[in-house]
């Protein structure tokens, strides 16, 4: 077993004069801190994790790989100490909560949270974990100790997964403050009956936005039909949506869709005619069919979406149609912009995967993880939707692994930086808030965004930087 990098952990911790050891009310003295030194090899750390009989103990380092998985882990999870042993944690933490991060790096303790672990076998395991971070003078994440009571299964009241600062809606999750204005635009959206104009760039969810109003609102059970404006020639758009009156009737899509709800994808495609009719039919409510013929009535829902950005609406839309749909619209941030979803929005899809292909994944490699977060990903959710489709398609066992992943992801993503790296940061409590946040964003301006690359550029971890910039307001 590893020891030496846990008595690192607790050494370095207890050097922090004023940081963790103060912040918590918790003292070392002199004495201690003098034996301490002296046992060699965290010697004393792993004799008082040895001999605690009912606590699943282990230790992380920064990069949270496991360094210390004592017996009672073994005997409670299932996870043999080899199989552990240099794996990301989330290798033997395989539940909802800790997928979506327990947020001790962040908020620095958790205590006594219940939670429904999977051991081994796959099995769920009622527990209740306690943790605590250790940082450096320069806030940055230097390790954590974590501690898992089995819970009493038959006392303890079935377990509802706590998603913190996320926002779920229907299958739509976000920690970003940006998406989650969008997702309460549509929340509220889908009580109404007004049509509704979504935006964003190509891949960033229309359809999915589209799909929760529906389910959001009271015609939820109702049909709901997906039509894209830009998949037929102008001749024939006209009876696609309309109908069509001649020798014989032919129902058009708000018709057949009743009182339903109706996505246009790519509304902008539409001839200008036919968008002065649709306006007509957002404003009355009733159409006539291609061909003529008696006006015919639809209380269908009407929602649109465009990948063109917002400043070009005018000049794409005819002015009626804007009136209609832009009574009420939202914009769909990119995945670059909401790059702290980029892992729960990981393990939302391979949960949904699982079982397909006959194959079931509970763990990521660490090294498959790195790749995924530092990715730019230009084709936003639609582009990792694919990615773990094409891992799934490719790729056997239980954990994801890098070679799962397409091409491009296994190939150098870039030059190192050939900018010099900027002087590492002192303590924050040498900085002004303001010193702080210029230096941050002139990072992350000269990393066009990139956290990772921005981190690499300030001498901090990639936990470090977000936790700044939540603290300093800093959206880019």
């Amino acid at each position: 077993m590893n020891s030496t990098n846990p008595h690192e952990i607790s050494h370095k911790a207890r050097l922090q004069e004023s940081a963790p050891a103060a912040q918590s009310g918790e003292h070392i003295s002199q004495a201690l801190a003098s034996l301490l030194a002296q046992v060699a090899d965290g010697a004393m750390m792993q004799a008082l994790i040895d001999m605690v009989p009912n606590a699943a103990v282990f230790v992380v380092d920064q990069q949270r790989n496991i360094l210390c998985w004592n017996d009672s882990a073994e005997r409670l999870l299932g996870f043999k100490r080899e199989e552990v042993l240099g794996r990301y944690c989330l290798t033997a933490n395989r539940c909802h909560q800790c997928m979506l991060g327990c947020g001790i790096s962040e908020y620095g303790s958790v205590s006594n949270v219940p939670m429904i672990l999977l051991d081994a076998a796959g099995r769920q395991v009622s527990v209740r974990k306690t943790a605590r971070a250790f940082f450096d003078d320069a806030g940055q994440f230097l390790g954590g100790v974590e501690v898992v009571v089995a819970d009493d299964e038959a006392s303890a009241p079935r377990y509802t997964p706590d998603l913190g600062d996320t926002v779920e809606f229907h299958g739509m999750i976000s920690r970003n403050p940006l998406m989650q204005r969008a997702i309460a635009v549509l929340t509220n959206a889908a009580r109404s009956h007004v049509p509704l104009l979504i935006g964003g760039a190509a891949g960033a969810g229309h359809e999915q936005a589209g799909n929760a109003v529906h389910l959001g609102s009271e015609r939820a059970e109702r049909p709901f039909e997906k039509f894209d404006c830009a998949a037929l020639p102008p001749s024939l758009l006209a009876v696609e949506l309309f109908g069509a009156d001649g020798f014989a009737v032919t129902p058009g899509l708000f018709e057949r869709v009743g009182d339903g709800t109706v996505l246009l994808s790519n509304v902008e495609a539409l001839p200008l005619h036919l968008q002065d009719e649709l306006a007509e039919f957002l404003r009355d409510g009733t159409f006539r069919r291609s061909g003529g013929g008696p006006l015919v009535s639809s209380e269908a829902r009407v929602v649109a979406s465009t990948e063109r950005d917002p400043t070009a609406w005018a000049d794409v839309f005819r002015p009626s149609l804007l009136a209609q749909l832009g009574t009420v619209s939202v914009t769909l941030p990119s995945l670059a912009e909401r790059r702290e979803d980029i892992e729960p929005l990981i393990w939302q899809l391979l949960e949904q995967r699982s079982g397909q292909h006959g194959r079931r994944v509970h763990r990521i490699a660490p090294e498959t993880m790195r790749c995924l977060l530092d990715h730019d990903w230009p084709g936003n959710v639609r582009q990792l939707r694919q990615v773990i489709d094409y891992a799934f398609a490719v790729g056997n066992g239980s954990e994801l692994a890098v070679t799962e992943l397409p091409p491009e992801f296994r190939a150098p993503e870039r030059a190192p930086l050939s900018a010099p790296v900027l002087r590492k940061l002192p303590s924050p409590r040498s900085l002004s808030a303001d010193d702080l946040k210029t230096k941050v964003q002139e990072a992350l301006n000269r990393a066009d965004g990139h956290i990772g690359r921005a981190a690499e550029l300030l001498g901090v971890s990639r936990p470090t930087l977000w936790r700044w910039r939540k603290q300093l307001g800093i959206d880019a």
